[in-house]
């Protein structure tokens, strides 16, 4: 048993068992159930600890001192680490608020944590509620079938995209970077052939096209993040170019796949369990409690990665210092021990300690933003839809970091709401 486990362990690194939702689910439950926290070997990446249990990944992200988000922070094939490396000339490739500890963490989460909280978010809930609305107009407006995942692509890039600053004109040239960055590993997302090549051009676009909006709001500046991380100081020096894009990077790129993620498997999971659809339609106010359910079971964000800084014990298992462990939030949040039946999706589902957004320190700075993203378009949806089915089979992405389903075949028939049609269709994108 013990050669299945390691090859069963060796099978969460890899990005294509992340294509197969049977295969990956069943992983991670052995793995639960048999060995917690397990040494993982495979070909082309440096030996790590697999963490799948809830208690075990909350007790290491409660310890973050002891538990580094530096210097490894993602699992990736070495040889793809080192070519990345050599292309940007720093290790890591990128430094973005995910890959920092304290001080520098605390420090340049502050940049723009304001303009995260609740109560500025407020001000959005009415352009919010328009694009979700825009967005389900698009299923009215679509052929017979349409693409879910595709349809639904640019509603939080538009979000996130206005909150930058970005004009819509650019939309679909961010949209492509974004996924050559954080689709470099599946074939169908990335738009170029050599993963290398995929990744090259995203992070030459993301400089080329930062620079010069940084540019601009040094000089012009304007209500929006932009100028805030353009004009930003930590310990009162203007941030190093290096970190500035880093910035502008995590944000393009966490606040639109990651939403986009959870969106369409949240649609994928109500079509496929019809009665929790007909309950969330006979009761919208179970809709919060169903966002948090969205996020369990979807879990965009596969893992992140820390380091030991000392020995020490987690799950009853004997860490080194220097070693590297991978916290499996996609499997914690399926844990048996934590979530009654655990593999149905229950939209009244309470208590429900989803961890789709990390834990402690490193809690997703904009948790609040994404789930308004996620209420806004579903409390349209439900509103609306008479009927829905699948018209194909969903695909998913092959990506052990973030992912899901990248292609959503459906038939939709909406309740004719004329007030609220668009003027012209918004633009179509390929299949995430």
């Amino acid at each position: 048993m013990d050669v299945d486990l390691h090859k069963i362990a060796a099978s969460v690194a890899m990005p294509e068992t992340y294509a197969d939702p049977a295969k990956i689910s069943k992983a991670f439950k052995v793995l639960r159930l048999r060995s917690p926290v397990h040494s993982v070997e495979a070909e082309g990446i440096r030996p790590f600890w697999a963490v799948t249990r809830h208690a075990d990944v909350l007790a290491v992200e409660q310890q973050h001192r002891n538990f580094l988000a530096a210097p490894r922070t993602v699992i990736f094939n070495q040889f793809a680490d080192i070519a990345l490396c050599q292309l940007t000339g720093r290790e890591p490739a990128l430094r973005p608020l995910t890959h920092m500890d304290d001080p520098d963490h605390r420090a340049y989460r502050a940049i723009t944590q304001a303009s995260f909280a609740p109560e500025n978010l407020r001000l959005l809930e009415g352009p919010l509620a328009k694009m979700a609305r825009e967005t389900v107009d698009g299923l009215s407006n679509a052929d017979r079938t349409c693409d879910f995942a595709s349809l639904v692509a640019l509603y939080p890039l538009r979000v996130i995209m206005s909150l930058l600053g970005v004009p819509k004109a650019d939309f679909p040239l961010i949209l492509e970077w974004n996924r050559n960055l954080l689709g470099v590993d599946d074939p169908d997302r990335r738009s170029k052939d050599d993963p290398f090549e995929a990744i090259r051009t995203a992070l030459v676009g993301f400089r080329d096209y930062f620079d010069k909006l940084t540019e601009d709001r040094r000089v012009r500046p304007r209500d929006d993040l932009a100028t805030i991380i353009a004009n930003a100081t930590v310990m009162g020096k203007p941030i190093p170019d290096f970190e500035r894009l880093s910035y502008f990077i995590i944000l393009s790129t966490a606040g639109h796949d990651t939403t986009t993620f959870a969106i369409v498997g949240g649609l994928h999971a109500l079509i496929e369990h019809e009665d929790q659809l007909a309950l969330l339609k006979k009761h919208p106010e179970l809709l919060d409690r169903a966002v948090d359910e969205i996020l369990r079971w979807s879990s965009p964000v596969r893992h992140f990665m820390r380091t030991a800084r000392e020995e020490c014990d987690v799950g009853g298992t004997k860490i080194r210092s220097g070693d590297s462990l991978a916290l499996f939030f996609v499997s914690a949040n399926r844990d048996e021990k934590v979530f009654f039946d655990s593999e149905s999706f229950v939209v009244s589902r309470t208590p429900n300690p989803q961890i789709a957004f990390g834990h402690g320190v490193h809690f997703c700075l904009g948790h609040h933003l994404a789930k308004m993203e996620i209420r806004a378009l579903f409390k349209e949806l439900i509103n609306r839809v008479e009927h829905i089915e699948f018209a194909g089979e969903p695909q998913w992405a092959r990506s052990n970091f973030v992912g899901g389903i990248r292609s959503l075949p459906i038939r939709a028939k909406l309740r004719a709401v004329s007030r609220h049609s668009l003027k012209e269709p918004l633009p179509r994108v390929d299949s995430l």
